[in-house]
C-alpha cells in the first residue's frame, strides 16, 4: 500500500458513497490527492480509474477524464460548472487568473494583496481555512501575557502566530495545529505535536542567543498548537486531536463571527487552561 501511494504521488484522503442515476444503488469511490490534498484521481471499488484530472499551477483544469462528476478542486474548493469559478466557502476563486474575486475578509492581516491566492505559491501552500480565528488567538495570547510582558513583545507573538497559521496548512503539517492527518493514529499525532513544541522550546535561546525579537517570533509559532488543542474544532469529546479533512473545512474560523472558533467560543475554562500552558511554555523557554 505504501509503494502504491508513492507511485501515485497521492494520499487517500477521502472516500464517499455516490448515488448512481441508473441503478439507484450506492457505489463507493476513493479520492486520491497530491501532497496538499487536491483531488487528482478517483477510483472505484474494483480499483478502476473513473475520474482523473490535470491542473495548471493555480488550479485551472487543462485535461479531465471522467465517467462520473467530481467537483472538488483545491482543498476547500468546489467548482461551479456554470461560472467556472471555485466556491471557497467565504470567497469565490478564479483558477484562470489565480486570484479571488472578492477581497480577503480579514483585510490586510492576510497579506498586502487581498485578492491573492496563497501569496502566489500554490505548489506548496493551500488556503483551506481553519483554526481559532486570528482574533481568538490574539485574545488568548493577550490574556496570558498582559502585565507580564511589554505590549510590544506580546504583539510580536501575535503577528508571528498569524504568519505561522498561513504558512503551515499542508496536510502533513496537521500536528502543528493539534490535528491529525487522514489515517494517522491519535498517538502519532500527539507525539508529533508534543515533540514539535518541546524540542523547539528548548532551543529558542540556543538558536537566537542575542535576538529577543526572533526568540519571541519563534515562541509565537511554537505555542500555536498549544492554543489549537483546546479549539472545539480540533479536539474530540475525549480531548484528542480530530482528523483534518481538507475537503471539509466548515466549522473553522478564518475570521471572527464565522465558525466555531471565535472569541465567543473561548470559555473561561479554556482561557484558564491555555493561559496556564502558555505561561508554562514561556518559563520553559526563557
Amino acid at each position: 500500500m505504501r509503494s502504491h501511494r508513492k507511485k501515485m504521488m497521492a494520499l487517500l484522503v477521502a472516500c464517499f458513497a455516490m448515488l448512481s442515476g441508473q441503478t439507484q444503488a450506492e457505489e463507493l469511490y476513493y479520492i486520491h490527492t497530491d501532497h496538499l490534498g487536491t483531488p487528482k484521481v478517483m477510483t472505484d471499488e474494483a480499483k478502476n480509474t473513473v475520474w482523473e484530472v490535470d491542473y495548471l499551477p493555480f488550479g485551472k483544469v487543462v485535461e479531465i477524464t471522467n465517467n462520473i462528476d467530481q467537483s472538488k478542486r483545491f482543498p476547500g474548493q468546489y467548482e461551479d460548472k456554470e461560472s467556472g469559478y471555485y466556491y471557497n466557502y467565504f470567497r469565490d476563486y478564479d483558477p484562470s487568473l489565480g486570484r479571488y474575486l472578492q477581497s480577503d475578509p480579514i483585510g490586510l492581516s492576510g497579506g498586502l494583496n487581498t485578492y491573492a491566492y496563497v501569496e502566489g505559491n500554490p505548489l506548496n501552500r493551500v488556503d483551506r481555512y481553519g483554526l481559532w480565528s486570528p482574533k481568538a488567538h490574539d485574545t488568548l495570547i493577550q490574556y496570558a501575557f498582559e502585565g507580564m510582558l511589554p505590549q510590544r513583545e506580546i504583539d510580536i507573538m501575535k503577528k508571528s502566530g498569524r504568519e505561522f497559521d498561513k504558512n503551515t496548512q499542508a496536510s502533513n503539517q496537521s500536528y502543528m495545529h493539534s490535528m491529525r492527518q487522514k489515517g494517522e493514529s491519535i498517538e502519532d499525532a500527539i507525539r508529533q505535536r508534543d515533540q514539535f513544541i518541546n524540542d523547539n522550546l528548548s532551543n529558542i535561546c540556543v538558536g537566537y542567543p542575542n535576538n529577543r525579537d526572533d526568540q519571541l517570533k519563534t515562541f509565537g509559532e511554537i505555542v500555536h498548537p498549544v492554543m489549537d488543542k483546546y479549539s472545539p474544532e480540533h479536539r474530540d469529546i475525549n480531548g484528542n486531536p480530530k482528523e483534518w479533512n481538507p475537503l471539509w473545512p466548515f466549522g473553522h474560523s478564518p475570521m471572527e463571527h464565522i465558525g466555531n472558533e471565535t472569541v465567543k467560543d473561548i470559555t473561561p475554562n479554556v482561557r484558564d487552561q491555555v493561559t496556564r500552558e502558555l505561561i508554562e511554555s514561556y518559563n520553559s523557554a526563557f
